[in-house]
């Protein structure tokens, strides 16, 4: 499995996974592409509970937000934000984020990784309350 990611006409990025698989009968190759399309302007905004609990998420007049991504924990000491941190406190809470926010003008949402069920029900994210940050990748559009 190999990872690539390059510019489309300037105008988008274009994320290809390609996957490779040899049959022994034939010897030829099957060649699968998943594309999927990252955005845009697409920016990576990151919220600290230490400093909010609540989030605000927001598009100029007009625009309205699309979240291509959102994960929630603590995986890395972030200064300023977490001091604590589990490198496996990581986890995706893209659907929750997608149903607060996409198609709106702007969103709230908790910066707190226990307020959402795939963080709390992750043995390895027990005992950071106070360090959770949410990462959420968007666009305007």
């Amino acid at each position: 499995k190999q990872w690539y990611q390059r510019r489309v006409r300037g105008l988008s990025y274009v994320r290809l996974v390609v996957v490779m698989a040899f049959t022994n009968k034939i010897g030829a190759a099957l060649l699968f592409l998943q594309i999927l399309t990252i955005g845009s302007g697409s920016d990576i905004a990151r919220y600290c509970q230490k400093k909010t609990s609540v989030a605000t998420l927001s598009c100029p007049a007009g625009k309205s937000l699309y979240v291509y991504n959102a994960f929630a924990g603590a995986k890395l000491n972030v200064e300023g934000c977490s001091e604590k941190s589990n490198q496996f406190c990581w986890e995706a809470v893209t659907s929750e984020i997608v149903a607060r926010c996409n198609g709106m003008e702007s969103c709230t949402f908790y910066t707190s990784g226990r307020k959402y069920s795939a963080v709390r029900n992750e043995w390895q994210c027990y005992g950071l309350d106070g360090n959770y940050y949410i990462d959420v990748e968007y666009a305007c559009t």
